[in-house]
């Protein structure tokens, strides 16, 4: 998931949008087995720091924390 969390990343970063197939696909299991993957979702939502200083994932991954 790790992994997969980054490459969303770096496609987000060069210009891809959440809609994206590839990063919908890595959020939905994100979000499937958001218990299993509480740390990563800690570690990418970067809670309370502004979204400018945060990964390009980090909005997308606040939606899922906000959701448990």
């Amino acid at each position: 998931m790790t992994l997969a969390l980054d490459v969303s990343n770096d496609l987000l970063s060069s210009g891809a949008g959440p809609a994206d197939r590839s990063i919908v696909a890595v959020l939905a299991a994100l979000s499937e087995d958001r218990h299993e993957h509480r740390d990563l979702i800690e570690y990418w939502s970067i809670e309370g720091e502004p979204l400018g200083e945060c990964f390009a994932l980090t909005p997308e991954v606040r939606k899922i924390k906000a959701a448990t």
